[in-house]
């Protein structure tokens, strides 16, 4: 009788070893999956323009106050929210532009010009600086040229030669 009890315990003592063993090889596993996947996923949503998983990764909160600043009456807080756009990652070409149309503060409207050079589509962005050219204050039509020299050369020193503008003192040499 002692003998089998002894058979008993040793039987249950190699089942907890062999569950502990396979719950910290799960565990290991399951850490290192989550790590290299969950790092490559993040970069996928965020450099892939995917945001709906995004807000599931991260705080909503965030989102809204984002949106809650750029569609402030406040300049500054619009202003700040588009260098948020910038910081969380949410680069929209198109959404800049149409946002340029609108804005009537110079230095929001500075702003939004730079964030369109980060388009991921330069001729459609060097395009639309040639169309908000015409109808920009002076001061954004240096910066506007500046910012198609760095997207497209080509393409600015056709513009340039066409609307007669002295390239080389707005780029400075």
């Amino acid at each position: 009788m002692g003998h089998e009890i002894l058979k008993r315990i040793r039987k249950n003592l190699q089942r907890t070893f062999a569950a502990v063993c396979g719950i910290a090889l799960l565990c290991t596993v399951g850490y290192g999956f989550g790590r290299v996947v969950g790092n490559r996923l993040i970069a996928w949503m965020v450099l892939g323009g995917k945001r709906f998983p995004l807000i599931i990764a991260q705080p909503l909160g965030r989102y809204y106050d984002i949106f809650s600043l750029i569609n402030s009456t406040d300049p500054f807080s619009r202003l700040s929210g588009y260098y948020a756009l910038r910081e969380a990652g949410i680069m929209d070409d198109r959404f800049f532009m149409e946002r340029y149309t609108l804005e009537r503060f110079t230095p929001i409207r500075r702003t939004l010009l730079w964030l369109v050079s980060f388009s991921r589509n330069p001729s459609r962005a060097v395009e639309w600086y040639a169309s908000v050219y015409p109808s920009s204050e002076k001061s954004l039509q240096e910066d506007i040229v500046r910012w198609m020299y760095r997207l497209d050369p080509v393409f600015c020193a056709r513009f340039v030669r066409d609307e007669k503008i002295d390239l080389p003192r707005i780029l400075g040499r």
